[in-house]
């Protein structure tokens, strides 16, 4: 007989940043030294731990929705790292997921920015010691990845995912578009919700369109719903810095936090959003004269 199960959706950990979590001591293998992580960080690694806490169940599935890590930041020269090596990163961020010790593991692809170099990506490395099991997103796509099995290539993570859990049929990926004011934010799932409905029979069986779709990259909470299919952006595990201040110089703070996704034996799921409290936030510090 079927049980419920918890599938948790993890998006934009960013693993490497000072804004990220980390583990009590990242290794940094070139210094042969380990990081000692900042107050804030310490703070962060604190929320990650709640989120366990806060789980109805314990995960039989968590699906990262790209970027575990920060990658290079090669923009600012390495600048907001405790660490610009990616295998650190990586490493690292690999033992924030062993607290949770799921079943299964599945992952979707993040912005070439954060975890690709030159055609290479990170996140298949990731995917490989996490153990993610490959999968494709289309029948054509089985001739790529016969191509990387030639290459002796053991894992397959792509820009999509669609997956069914107690008949409950998911669509993930990591890119939508961005909403700066708070009014206009549910405008992008709104838009990409309409825009599913007619592919209904196109891409999927009827009895395979998606219930539940869902998106990373934008760092806020936002959940819409029709009357057959249910859409939300995921939270963040990265504090907004100096440069998400809006030209009106009021700081745009990210939702902190993961979506946890139960379905019933028959199909029916409850989105539960595990995101930090108001007064949980850090702070800014204010100079009293």
């Amino acid at each position: 007989m079927k049980s419920s199960k918890s599938i948790l959706f993890l998006s934009d950990i960013h693993c490497g940043s000072y804004y990220a979590p980390c583990t009590e001591k990242p290794y940094i293998a070139q210094a042969k030294t380990y990081w000692n992580p900042t107050k804030l960080q310490r703070k962060l690694l604190k929320y990650w731990r709640w989120i366990k806490e806060e789980l109805i169940q314990q995960p039989y599935l968590i699906c990262i929705n790209g970027e575990p890590i920060d990658g290079d930041n090669k923009k600012e020269n390495g600048g907001g790292l405790w660490s610009n090596n990616q295998d650190d990163q990586i490493n690292d961020f690999c033992k924030l997921m062993k607290q949770y010790q799921p079943k299964h593991i599945t992952m979707t692809r993040g912005s070439g920015y954060h975890i690709q170099k030159d055609n290479f990506s990170f996140e298949d490395i990731v995917a490989q010691r996490l153990g993610v099991k490959p999968y494709q997103t289309m029948h054509e796509a089985e001739r790529y990845r016969q191509w990387d099995d030639n290459r002796n290539q053991k894992i397959i993570i792509d820009d999509i995912r669609t997956f069914d859990v107690n008949g409950c049929i998911f669509n993930v990926a990591h890119h939508i578009g961005y909403n700066k004011a708070y009014h206009n934010k549910s405008q992008a799932v709104t838009a990409m919700l309409a825009s599913l409905e007619f592919m209904r029979g196109k891409y999927w069986k009827p009895k395979d369109f998606p219930h539940i779709v869902v998106r990373g990259h934008v760092h806020y909470y936002v959940l819409v719903g029709f009357a057959r299919i249910r859409g939300f952006t995921e939270p963040t595990l990265k504090l907004s810095m100096d440069r998400y201040f809006t030209r009106q110089g009021v700081p745009e703070p990210p939702s902190i936090g993961a979506v946890e996704v139960i379905v019933e034996s028959n199909g029916h799921a409850m989105i539960e959003p595990h995101i930090i409290t108001n007064d949980m936030y850090p702070k800014f510090d204010i100079t009293r004269y």
